[in-house]
């Protein structure tokens, strides 16, 4: 996001600051308004960037919604509770694709790998999530930044992307096809 501030002079509540932020995706530039609270941080933002908020065409309820929490998390700058709902959506996939509920993600991440619904540098990906996930959850661990948020965040959608939307999107382009071929 472009930051554009905008001072809006509230004479009611002077330590109260406003900054408009204009996505800098080419696909949106939507503006959003934000309230940033006396230490900086922004408090509120509106309208919430709605990007991932409604149903997704073959995302489960519980992923999506876990998701979307782990952006909020972000968005204001709540590291690690960013990467633990990021380990929690990771875990409800492993449930989902039929990893039983009471193993612990360890084993989960390798009956994904087991059934060949993730390999590789995904599934990598899915074990830096679960690591980083349990440095956010416990203040033993390392500490949770910016940065490692930001990763963890954009890894966990690019496995649901591919868990469940790319395979979504290739059926739609091959039923396209076969309805245009004579």
């Amino acid at each position: 996001m472009d930051n554009n501030q905008v001072d809006l002079g509230n004479k009611y509540r002077p330590e109260a600051k406003y900054i408009v932020l204009q996505c800098d995706n080419v696909g949106c530039k939507k503006y959003v308004f934000c309230n940033i609270d006396p230490w900086g941080q922004i408090s509120t933002m509106y309208p919430f960037p709605s990007f991932i908020e409604g149903d997704i065409e073959g995302i489960p309820d519980d992923i999506r919604i876990d998701y979307f929490e782990s952006c909020k998390c972000y968005a204001i700058k709540a590291y690690n509770a960013t990467v633990v709902m990021c380990r929690r959506a990771l875990q409800n996939i492993a449930i989902d694709k039929g990893a039983k509920k009471s193993d612990d993600l360890y084993i989960q991440l390798d009956h994904l790998r087991n059934k060949n619904i993730i390999q590789g540098i995904l599934y990598d990906v899915a074990r830096q999530i679960r690591t980083i996930g349990n440095d956010g959850a416990h203040p033993e661990n390392a500490k949770v930044t910016e940065e490692d948020a930001k990763e963890i965040n954009d890894f966990t959608w690019q496995i649901i992307e591919y868990i469940y939307l790319m395979p979504n999107r290739v059926n739609k382009i091959k039923a396209k096809k076969q309805t245009t071929q004579p």
